[in-house]
């Protein structure tokens, strides 16, 4: 069975600034569920790492795919995971990472076998179809795995969402596909029969407020 997508748009876990969702990602699994980290956004960042376990570790049992693990180790991990969090930082890391070692592929066969699948920041950029940025102030979409069937912004705020989806909707290759903007504290949860938004932050969809 397909398992859920968690798109979160950013903001600081380590100071619960995204607790109401880390609280619906741990009840979406039972205790002693296996959590995959994914830091290469960050960096391997030990004290995210770190953050990560005291956040999750009482509830799951967290396992860390790192950048020195290896094309088999990786591989293994993601099979194995119930939950598979993609930490934030600089996308352009963790869409190297992937290719390189081709995880792409393995990733959307763990969400077909049921896997929950979370995108922060960089993360969710990643998973979508597309993602909006800002270069030299004029909007760009640059192409994501499209494990998530979305275009998406992330760290949005009223404004960034509006001019983004007036963008998207110019864009003649994008029409019929779906746009969300993500707010900080803010995801959006994509299930097969449905979707939602959770948490205290704001979620735009096709430019208009959820």
């Amino acid at each position: 069975m397909t398992g859920k997508i968690i798109l979160i748009g950013g903001d600081e876990i380590t100071k619960n600034e995204t607790s109401r969702i880390d609280d619906e990602i741990r009840r979406s699994h039972p205790k002693g569920a296996v959590f995959l980290f994914v830091p290469t956004a960050a960096g391997d960042s030990e004290g995210y790492i770190a953050s990560m376990k005291r956040l999750f570790g009482k509830r799951f049992r967290v396992r860390v795919l790192r950048g020195t693990d290896g094309a088999k180790a990786a591989k293994e991990k993601i099979m194995a995971a119930d939950v598979i969090y993609l930490g934030g930082g600089k996308t352009e890391l963790l869409r190297t990472f992937f290719k390189r070692w081709n995880l792409i592929p393995l990733l959307k066969r763990a969400h077909k076998n049921g896997a929950t699948i979370i995108g922060m920041s960089a993360g969710a950029e990643a998973l979508s179809l597309n993602y909006a940025v800002v270069k030299r102030s004029a909007w760009k979409l640059r192409g994501g795995w499209g494990i998530a069937p979305v275009i998406c912004l992330v760290h949005a705020k009223p404004t960034s969402a509006k001019q983004a989806f007036r963008y998207v909707r110019r864009q003649r290759s994008k029409k019929g596909k779906t746009f969300v903007a993500i707010g900080e504290r803010a995801a959006w949860e994509i299930r097969v029969t449905d979707v939602r938004a959770l948490g205290r932050g704001s979620v735009w969809v096709d430019g208009l407020p959820y």
